[in-house]
């Protein structure tokens, strides 16, 4: 299904347009979502490193001041805080890392009870629906998108049918190309489209939307670029006999 755009519209004009008539489904949009780490991370043990630091620069201050009272004992303190801190940390993580142990032994164990259950696959059932279900949708249109009318699928005569524009004017005119037919979301946007040149190579929606003639000139139009496009030269009056 083929429509050109409003003489004046911009192909980023159509490209917005055709952003709004693609599927997007729930595994698209989950496909989308990026994981975020920071670039660093404070830790314990560089808590421990700066709060060392200040320490120590404090207590230089205080001997160049001349204030040299308990400096072996504030000294000996100091080492004694900062080795139970790093002692702390390294027990807290082995208490995590024991904990950890002990979750994956219990995941390894199976529980009798359920030995015997069937197993039920979640994660893919959660990816084949999530490929089904649509978080954007715009009538019977699977994929949409921008070309211009220079293409043999679309037509475009500008405002006065009678003067043919030359290839190099329908350039200029951006389209609308779709995947799946559905004329009737096109037409609701004939503030954008120019409907006029609204064309499907699906011949039964053309019967249904335009009658009998409409649904002709369409087969015949086909039948005819199937042949061009394999060398294949026909008379149209040939054609015309459908």
């Amino acid at each position: 299904m083929t429509c050109p755009m409003h003489k004046g519209k911009t192909k980023e004009d159509a490209l917005c347009l055709a952003n709004k008539m693609k599927k997007i489904t729930v595994a698209d949009t989950i496909s989308g979502i990026k994981d975020f780490m920071p670039d660093s991370q404070p830790t314990a043990s560089n808590d421990i490193d700066e709060n060392a630091k200040a320490e120590l620069v404090r207590l230089s201050m205080m001997v160049v001041n001349g204030d040299d009272t308990d400096d072996e004992e504030r000294g000996e303190d100091l080492g004694l805080d900062v080795q139970k801190q790093k002692q702390q940390t390294t027990y807290e993580m082995d208490y995590e890392d024991d904990s950890g142990g002990e979750q994956l032994e219990r995941r390894k164990t199976p529980d009798n009870d359920m030995v015997n259950e069937p197993h039920v696959l979640l994660a893919q059932i959660a990816e084949n629906a999530a490929k089904k279900v649509y978080a954007q949708s715009f009538g019977k249109i699977d994929r949409c998108r921008v070309t211009d009318c220079s293409e043999n699928q679309v037509f475009y005569y500008g405002e006065d049918p009678k003067k043919r524009k030359t290839q190099s004017d329908k350039e200029k005119i951006p389209a609308l190309h779709t995947a799946g037919v559905d004329l009737g979301a096109f037409r609701e946007m004939e503030d954008q489209l120019d409907v006029r040149y609204l064309y499907s190579n699906g011949s039964h929606a053309m019967l249904n939307r335009y009658g009998v003639e409409a649904a002709r000139e369409t087969i015949i139009r086909e039948i005819s670029h199937v042949f061009t496009s394999y060398g294949i030269a026909v008379d149209i009056r040939h054609l015309t006999l459908l």
